[in-house]
């Protein structure tokens, strides 16, 4: 590919959140969000280390859906008609989530019965992790047509509107819907303003001192993370405070990580990413959709919790992991199997 049709941003950005998102799922043993396998020790620094993680990385990835799709829409014209669109996004889509998700659910999840109705349900809404894929789904869509029709690249005041309107609408407790679409209304917020950014950060960055501002989005994230994690919050604030604090320390979180890149980039005029980060980028995607089949087997199903110490576990969990994804990913895109 023409190194002047690569966002470079994205080319550095995209590689670290799928690294730290496989991090942060061989933490979540420690965490609390999975179950602990037989023989692990509970780790207070890794506690720490996976709830620092997990501040801001998925939503970076819808928000770095947002900012492609701005850049391909009006930077390189493909901006397509609807029905060709729609088909595209499920190829990238819904096919792998529904492909897959029928395999991890047979690997991990069968327990002898079947319901072909239940069983519809759960893969186009996406099964285990892939539960993002459609919701991405929908985010494409959605902001489909609100590029299509409403043009904000065009109307900085309506942009700013639908900025503060997705902003609330994130925070308002996610609906029981199928197919995909119970979390669209948190995530669709961070699409929204990825797709924003692109457009208007020509206008606004050159204003700011990015170095200044990504630390001061630094301090705050960590703050703002202590407080929910550590500060008893009074039984008297009501909910809407407490989802306030939680949009606050995703936003200063891909807000940080944002302008610590761009900053890095500004001061960098000739970088071009070296080849390895090229092709990292190419298979991220690949390594989203496999690393939970390595990293399931590896904790639940094999005898490496037993074998290994608990404070190595995660990293050789990691390493396996990685190099499984990777190696898969690859073969994918050697044969030119483009469903991932």
């Amino acid at each position: 590919m023409n190194n002047s049709k690569l966002l470079y941003e994205i080319t550095i950005i995209r590689p670290l959140i799928i690294f730290l998102l496989v991090v942060y799922h061989c933490l979540c043993i420690f965490t609390g969000g999975w179950t602990v396998p037989a023989g692990v020790e509970s780790n207070t620094v890794y506690w720490w280390l996976g709830k620092f993680i997990s501040g801001f990385r998925i939503e970076c990835i819808a928000f770095v859906g947002g900012y492609v799709m701005a850049y391909q829409f009006i930077e390189r014209g493909k901006d397509q008609k609807f029905l060709p669109f729609v088909w595209k996004k499920i190829k990238r889509l819904l096919f792998p989530c529904v492909l897959f998700g029928l395999a991890y659910w047979m690997l991990f999840r069968y327990n002898g019965t079947w319901s072909w109705k239940t069983m519809g349900y759960r893969l186009i809404g996406g099964i285990g992790h892939l539960w993002f894929l459609p919701m991405l789904f929908w985010c494409f869509l959605l902001m489909w047509a609100v590029a299509r029709w409403l043009k904000p690249e065009r109307r900085p005041w309506l942009a700013g509107a639908l900025f503060v309107i997705l902003a609330v609408v994130s925070m308002i407790p996610n609906p029981k819907l199928h197919f995909g679409m119970s979390q669209v209304n948190h995530f669709l917020f961070y699409f929204f303003a990825g797709y924003v950014l692109w457009c208007y950060a020509p206008r606004i960055l050159p204003k700011l001192n990015l170095r200044f501002v990504a630390g001061i989005l630094v301090v705050l994230y960590v703050g703002l993370l202590l407080l929910r994690l550590k500060v008893a919050i009074p039984a008297h604030w009501p909910v809407w405070c407490i989802r306030l604090m939680r949009w606050g320390t995703v936003c200063c979180g891909i807000g940080a990580l944002y302008g610590i890149v761009k900053d890095f980039l500004q001061r960098k005029p000739d970088y071009a990413p070296k080849p390895w980060l090229m092709w990292s980028n190419s298979v991220c995607y690949g390594v989203y959709v496999f690393h939970m089949f390595f990293l399931q087997w590896l904790y639940f199903s094999s005898a490496l919790p037993l074998l290994v110490n608990s404070w190595l576990l995660p990293w050789v969990a990691f390493v396996v992991t990685m190099a499984g994804s990777l190696a898969v990913a690859a073969i994918f895109k050697k044969l030119k199997i483009n469903i991932i």
